[in-house]
């Protein structure tokens, strides 16, 4: 069964990580925690369903099997043409800069783990692969996440996934307290971007989203209503007290700058705004909050797509920067923001259509799993 306003949800998310690669909202990052929790919710329902209905060896063999015909066959083409793309341009000099770093990088990509590669100090970015650290973060969860749900009972798994939540920023201050020594010396001088970029800084949004698929929020409309309030106002408060004054950076993300740098909030300001990204999603599978928006068919296509649009769009954004004269440390015209978002859409759509689709389709006559155990029934009682 397909649940009602997450295809729009996963559009508002990447609507959100496109304005913020643009410049349009310094909080748009955002969008990839509301992913990650997504991704927790939607996974583990899957999971619990297949660890009820089949023995180990299918359990495994049919959810890997899934996911590999999802996520490798648009992944590795993209990382294929890319690099046809930058041999072609390095061999006409065009900004052969960007070129020769995808091309030197792309092999941390192809056995996904460009976030590891990401923490070094050695790192160089790019516009056609920095935010493939995002895709190994998820795809190293697709790990052992089944690991995980299979071996824990269900009556503990509730317990299970409240672990892994506190868990997360027990190993984000353990991160902070090795980063400064020797031995991790050929990490990034910042910790903050080395502890976004790795995987377990993550677990509680991905645990998050799990747990909502077991428990009931009592009254979750004022909690969510208090927490779009209060965030911003603790985030900005921080900042503050940290500063002495409010930077133009922490006023235009609300209180939360990509990374979170000041005060140590890195540590425990994931788990405030996976929070909010967590209660918004169980009002949204639960409750049907904002259903008329988010299945409104125009954002309920770009949530189908979203995969594509993720995958293609820094390049996109990068080229169109380039040919039009575009600063892209700066905000986009909105003429030319419009262009870019159209292109991409049509990138993404043809990506989806002739190559996504068909292959995805053939997920059912290789690895079937019964109609009604694919998502996690979000009425379901516990």
């Amino acid at each position: 069964m397909r649940i009602k306003g997450l295809d729009g949800l996963r559009g508002i998310a990447f609507l959100m990580v496109f304005f913020f690669h643009i410049h349009w909202v310094q909080w748009g990052w955002l969008g990839v925690q509301l992913f990650f929790v997504l991704s927790g919710f939607l996974i583990t329902g899957i999971l619990m369903d297949m660890k009820e209905a089949l023995p180990a060896k299918p359990y495994f063999i049919k959810f890997y099997g899934r996911r590999v015909l999802r996520i490798f066959p648009l992944y590795y083409f993209y990382l294929a043409v890319m690099w046809a793309l930058t041999a072609w341009a390095l061999s006409r000099g065009f900004h052969p800069d960007p070129m020769t770093v995808y091309q030197s990088e792309m092999k941390y990509a192809l056995i996904y783990v460009y976030d590891f590669y990401f923490t070094l100090d050695r790192y160089i970015p790019s516009y056609f692969l920095t935010h493939f650290w995002t895709l190994a973060v998820e795809e190293q969860f697709y790990l052992f996440w089944p690991l995980f749900i299979f071996i824990t009972p269900r009556k503990y798994m509730r317990k299970a996934f409240w672990f892994v939540i506190a868990l997360a920023p027990i190993l984000r201050l353990i991160t902070l307290l090795l980063h400064s020594t020797e031995t991790f010396s050929f990490l990034r001088d910042d910790v903050a971007l080395v502890v976004y970029s790795l995987p377990f800084t993550h677990l509680d949004a991905f645990a998050m989203g799990a747990l909502f698929t077991l428990i009931r929020i009592p009254k979750a409309k004022g909690i969510f209503i208090a927490s779009i309030i209060a965030s911003p106002l603790i985030g900005l408060a921080a900042d503050y007290i940290v500063n002495g004054r409010w930077k133009d950076i922490s006023i235009a993300s609300l209180g939360w700058p990509i990374t979170m740098p000041d005060g140590n909030k890195f540590i425990w300001g994931y788990t405030i705004v996976n929070g909010l990204c967590a209660v918004l999603l169980y009002g949204v599978a639960r409750h049907g909050w904002f259903t008329r928006l988010l299945e409104w068919p125009p954002l309920r296509y770009l949530g189908k797509i979203s995969y594509g649009m993720y995958v293609y769009h820094f390049a996109i954004v990068w080229l169109a920067a380039t040919l039009f004269g575009q600063n892209i440390t700066e905000p986009f015209a909105p003429l030319l923001a419009l262009a870019t978002f159209t292109f991409i859409w049509i990138v993404a759509t043809l990506s989806y259509q002739l190559m996504e689709k068909p292959i995805i389709d053939l997920k059912d006559r290789f690895f079937e799993v019964p109609p009604e155990r694919i998502i996690q029934n979000p009425e379901a009682s516990t």
